[in-house]
């Protein structure tokens, strides 16, 4: 029987009144734990966009009918090993002692465009709310890589900057592919708002994918970060060329225009045409 258990110990909490400057404490206590705990740009980047998501959800919301009060911001460690080393896991804390939000404890997908994110880059959420009393976020964060292997799979690419996902299960197509996007443009080093966009770019590319022919033969994405590169690389297939130019018309009506999008033609030899998606990465 396994009785292995895991240690929680606070790393760090940090109390500021809850106006602009409490998102931009976030982010500093983010790229401090980071550095303490010797987190990856991956993990690292995903507790930067968790903490400074739900520090800017608490000054925008906690304190809107009644006077202006405090922000609490936390990391906090989950150790499987009590001695020491790396964390096995990372949670991301924000707390307020404003209006409290009408959730119970809860755990999955909340609503709400920051709390989304942030159910999308952590692999679990805990909500706290009491009215008048405020409300409390803890958000876990897998220290080492992530890899969204749930009924699908996943193969890391080289230099660790790209992963390619196999999906045999349309069900798997829009919980599994914002996700991906989003791990990979947070730990891109990118703005907060390229990675908001990343994720709803995910959203629509998942909804451009045709259910059946993942049903008969998968569906094959490969996401990469090219050094130096301004864009987060979305790739989809080998597929017919035919598939592929109604794919690519499907996501040119669905995606922003920020967004590039190309079909890649066969070179001899291969299987079938790929279907490029360029995020940018600001």
């Amino acid at each position: 029987m396994d009785t292995t258990t895991s240690t929680a110990v606070p790393a760090i909490r940090a109390r500021t009144r809850a106006d602009a400057r409490a998102i931009q404490v976030a982010a500093k206590v983010a790229s401090g734990a980071a550095e303490a705990l010797e987190l990856g740009a991956e993990p690292a980047g995903r507790l930067s966009t968790v903490l400074v998501e739900g520090t800017r959800n608490a000054v925008e919301h906690a304190y809107s009918d009644m006077p202006m009060g405090d922000v609490e911001i936390g990391v906090e460690i989950h150790r499987g090993d009590p001695v020491g080393g790396r964390p096995d896991e990372v949670v991301a804390i924000v707390r307020d002692f404003g209006n409290g939000c009408p959730l119970g404890p809860t755990r999955g997908d909340p609503p709400g465009l920051g709390l989304s994110i942030i159910s999308e880059l952590s692999e679990g959420i805990v909500i706290r709310s009491e009215k008048n009393s405020g409300t409390e976020l803890d958000a876990t964060i897998r220290a080492g890589t992530s890899e969204w292997d749930r009924g699908i799979q996943v193969e890391r690419g080289p230099a660790s900057h790209g992963s390619r996902i196999e999906i045999t299960d349309p069900a798997f197509l829009s919980p599994v592919i914002p996700r991906a996007i989003g791990i990979h443009a947070a730990g891109s080093g990118a703005s907060i708002d390229s990675v908001r966009d990343a994720i709803e770019s995910g959203r629509r590319i998942a909804e451009a994918i045709e259910p059946s022919p993942v049903r008969e033969s998968g569906a094959a994405l490969a996401i990469d970060h090219p050094d130096g590169s301004r864009e987060l690389e979305v790739r989809m297939g080998p597929m017919p060329a035919g598939a592929a130019r109604r794919l690519s018309d499907r996501l040119l009506s669905r995606l922003e225009h920020r967004d590039r999008v190309a079909v890649e033609p066969a070179s001899s030899g291969a299987e079938g045409d790929r279907v490029l998606v360029g995020l940018p990465m600001g």
